[in-house]
């Protein structure tokens, strides 16, 4: 029980350095006066994993990519449910947008080839000034203007407690976290995505950092950002914002989402920070100065990582079809008491958690 929490903690704090809100690192710099703080190009003097191996994101290049024998079809287990009350916390913490649900019972990703169960925990956005700019990845040198992390967890019943069993663990298998990405692509207003259109009036409320609100959504779920054909791209890597840690088996998805240019705009009229010569969070009069235009990294090298390619095969492949014939919404069901009675000591556990400061949300 002991090793479970110490382990769940550990993991915890590594999603937590996502949203280092306060972090003294930013993307580029469009302002005077704030040289103290690191941007991308820097952010390996303070944060050495930035500059190491195996970091995020990446450019698939599809011409070396072929579809791979070994990938599964990701089953997205309660994406199609509401949290309690439909409420979502929802977060500007200067660097993006950040949305987590307030479940009691998270949904989950199985299946894909991931050998545990991942629950979600946070999702967050990353944009560009203009529509040619915007994803972290990108397809063939393409970058879409919008891109959707969404975070999981490794649940922490699956993992094992003896360490004699650990080091027979294969090492991608002890990645921690696990995301999914999913581009946007704009559109004509005529053919705006309803689906978003929660998300967008929301951030109407958090247009300036630091100031969480709690949102009731009654008609948004994860399963609507999700879209239609579910092919990815696989491969493994890091946090893509400081400290840059390489926990993260990545998934991102081949087909983009349509998101109008005016929800685009609602993204490009959030706030960040803006730092004085001594690094401290600056007053500046003229909103517009103060923008998050460019909130996305820069590819990252390669190396010798594989990449690889999930493809359906046929349209006709059913996205909500769960092992065993049962729908993704019913997967749960499907586990044994025993998984059961662990799974929610665990979400007790998370509820726990739950209650320590929003600024530890996570943020790729």
């Amino acid at each position: 029980m002991h090793s479970h929490l110490i382990l769940y903690c550990l993991i915890f704090i590594v999603a937590g350095s996502y949203v280092d809100g306060a972090g003294r690192w930013r993307y580029i710099s469009r302002h005077t006066g704030v040289n103290s703080t690191q941007p991308v190009d820097k952010w390996r003097d303070e944060y050495p994993k930035c500059g190491r191996h195996n970091q995020s994101p990446i450019n698939f290049d599809t011409s070396r990519i072929q579809p791979s024998d070994t990938l599964q079809h990701i089953f997205f287990v309660d994406y199609d449910e509401h949290p309690p009350h439909h409420a979502w916390k929802i977060f500007n913490n200067g660097h993006t947008v950040v949305m987590k649900g307030n479940y009691t019972c998270p949904p989950q990703l199985q299946g894909g080839a991931l050998v545990d169960k991942y629950e979600v925990v946070q999702l967050h956005f990353h944009w560009g000034e203009e529509d040619f700019e915007g994803s972290e990845h990108r397809v063939d040198g393409h970058q879409y203007p919008l891109e959707l992390h969404i975070v999981h967890k490794k649940r922490v019943h699956d993992e094992k407690a003896n360490d004699d069993k650990k080091e027979l663990k294969n090492e991608n298998e002890d990645l921690n976290l696990a995301v999914i990405g999913i581009f946007f692509d704009v559109v004509s207003d005529e053919n705006a995505n309803p689906n978003l259109d929660p998300v967008t009036q929301a951030l109407e409320r958090v247009i300036k950092p630091d100031e969480p609100v709690d949102a009731y959504l009654p008609t948004f779920t994860l399963q609507s950002l999700l879209p239609k054909y579910r092919d990815y791209y696989r491969y493994t890597g890091s946090l893509t914002t400081p400290p840059c840690d390489p926990v993260v088996k990545w998934s991102v998805f081949r087909q983009p989402v349509p998101i109008s240019r005016q929800q685009m705009e609602a993204f490009r009229r959030l706030e960040g920070h803006v730092h004085d010569e001594d690094g401290q969070i600056q007053t500046v009069a003229n909103a517009t100065e103060t923008r998050i235009l460019k909130n996305f990294r820069p590819v990252q090298p390669i190396g010798n990582r594989i990449v690889s390619l999930y493809s359906s095969r046929s349209a006709s492949v059913r996205a909500d079809v769960h092992p065993g014939g049962a729908s993704e919404a019913q997967g749960r069901k499907a586990e044994s008491p025993l998984e059961i009675q662990k799974s929610r000591a665990t979400t007790i556990g998370s509820s726990l958690v739950g209650v320590l400061p929003l600024l530890v949300l996570t943020q790729l």
